[in-house]
């Protein structure tokens, strides 16, 4: 049998196959001898390594014949084929079989960029079929995800990684993918044609909301060699939830959790999910030990604060004040008071988000916080600094804007409201604009997977109930690729549900570091 080829080159990745000056490789197949390189290897550099085994071209061989029949076919009737890749200005792209190209070359002209800590995340994701990554928020566990699945690809021919995370999240990883390893395929699903998306991408995105339809298409025999990739799995805390059911009937030889915020209410959330990842807790209620459970957590997670592995981030400085509600704001929250004092204990909660609301603007639009809120972010522009504004309620934020434009202060503003494109605009507007000053945003949409660094000043109009998302709302700024000071004010309305909001915060701070101790 011949001799694979002894050479260990390496290939770059996204040229244009028009281009004129290109060299030509090819990769030949057999069914009498092994598969064999031809071509200008010289050409390529270190920033690629190519798959040059003669066991695992084999299996790549075998991989072809099974996912393309006329591929099978040309081989079986003449004893051989080929695979044409063109190399031009160090880059390399093929027609065919995109999605197995990861499998014959590895980009390591981005493995520089981790930090030593990520370099361990990376091999700790490949070292553990079943894991939870819950680095702090801004730690890149996504870069980690992609360059492990470079890995996973390439030394493990594993080809189909399934993500599964928020719908808002979806274009950051399309983005992330392809600027960290364009090789790779990646693509968003689509109802009605799974088969046909799992058949020719590496990655396939799938949004939570959308498991029930994908997971209705698909055939589990299709999946099961593949990594099942969880981000923001805390969102799967809900065991009565359908989310949470259809994950866990997904079936793949990996599953990789990602999570800053693995606890949000209490211990519940972290049994819910190390059942995603070993059903098997539920047996012989183990799940109601709390020193088991404890354990298995630990043994299944890894993760490291910003403290611990960024020592040189600029410091956070946190402040809270205490704000008088105005006069037509604490005549409205007495009234709302006193209705819910009068009405029956178990509708009594309806009201509740009526009063966070008051406590922050009153129905006029007459506002303690507004009022403060204006007050610290002129402070903050005239320092050449940029301001995130959070809220829970769009009503809230819509006031806000009004009045930072009604003072000359250009804002842009981002709700649940706003279509996906419209958003994105408004962000880079927010992001490259040496005029807007200041990012009006509902928590629900700006706490989670995006980068805002150009800022360094978050202001809240009012929280959520679980400390996780209000420090992930805060980590859009406190995170890799910050230089300058961040400050946190945070707005609270004396005598009023936001004390009361303040005293459960405390308590899941107690609860949730209980756990995260451990690690």
């Amino acid at each position: 049998m011949e001799q694979c080829q002894k050479s260990k080159p390496k290939v770059k990745t996204g040229v244009k196959l028009s281009s004129i000056n290109k060299t030509e490789i090819l990769l030949n197949f057999s069914i009498s001898i092994s598969p064999k390189f031809v071509g200008n290897l010289g050409e390529l550099n270190d920033d690629y390594e190519v798959e040059n085994s003669c066991d695992e071209l084999f299996k790549i061989q075998n991989m072809l014949i099974t996912a393309d029949y006329t591929f099978g076919s040309a081989l079986t009737k003449t004893g051989k084929s080929s695979w044409k890749f063109w190399l031009s200005e160090n880059q390399i792209l093929t027609r065919r079989f995109k999605n197995f190209a990861p499998l014959i070359f590895r980009a390591k002209k981005t493995d520089n960029v981790l930090y030593e800590y990520q370099s361990r995340g990376v091999q700790w994701l490949l070292d553990n079929d079943l894991c939870i990554l819950a680095d702090d928020m801004g730690l890149g566990k996504t870069l980690q995800v992609i360059k492990a699945a470079e890995r996973e690809c390439f030394n493990k021919k594993t080809h189909l990684f399934l993500i599964f995370c928020p719908l808002s999240l979806i274009e950051n990883w399309k983005s992330e993918i392809s600027k960290w390893s364009p090789l790779f395929i990646v693509e968003e699903y689509s109802i009605g044609i799974a088969q046909q998306q799992l058949n020719r991408s590496n990655f396939l995105i799938i949004a939570y909301s959308r498991m029930e339809k994908f997971f209705s298409e698909t055939e589990p025999k299709q999946i099961i060699d593949a990594v099942s990739i969880y981000d923001e799995a805390h969102k799967l805390r809900n065991e009565g939830a359908k989310v949470n059911k259809i994950a866990n009937k997904i079936k793949t030889k990996k599953k990789w959790l990602l999570t800053g915020t693995p606890l949000e209410r209490d211990s519940k959330d972290i049994e819910t999910i190390i059942t995603l990842l070993d059903p098997r807790i539920t047996v012989a209620n183990f799940k109601k030990s709390k020193f088991f459970l404890k354990s298995r957590f630990a043994n299944y997670t890894l993760r490291r604060t910003k403290s611990e592995v960024l020592g040189d981030l600029p410091p956070l400085g946190r402040q809270v004040h205490y704000l008088r509600l105005l006069k037509d704001q604490s005549c409205e929250y007495e009234k709302l008071l006193q209705k819910q004092r009068d009405m029956p204990r178990k509708e009594r909660i309806g009201v509740l988000t009526k009063m966070l609301m008051t406590a922050s603007c009153s129905d006029n639009g007459k506002s303690n916080k507004i009022e403060k809120a204006i007050e610290l972010a002129k402070q903050e522009i005239k320092n050449n600094n940029k301001v995130i504004i959070f809220s829970r309620f769009n009503k809230v934020l819509n006031e806000m804007a009004k009045c930072l434009s009604n003072e000359g202060i250009s804002n842009q503003k981002i709700s649940g409201e706003i279509d996906k494109d419209e958003r994105n605009k408004r962000l880079k507007a927010f992001k490259d604009s040496l005029e807007a000053n200041v990012l009006v945003i509902n928590i629900s949409v700006g706490s989670e997977g995006l980068t805002l660094t150009e800022a360094n000043v978050v202001i809240f109009l009012n929280e959520w109930w679980n400390p996780s998302t209000n420090r992930q709302a805060e980590d859009r700024v406190n995170r890799i690729g910050q230089h300058k000071n961040v400050t946190i004010h945070i707005l609270r309305s004396l005598n009023t549900i936001d004390i009361n909001l303040e005293n459960i915060l405390k308590n899941k701070n107690g609860i949730e570091k209980e756990f995260l101790d451990l690690l």
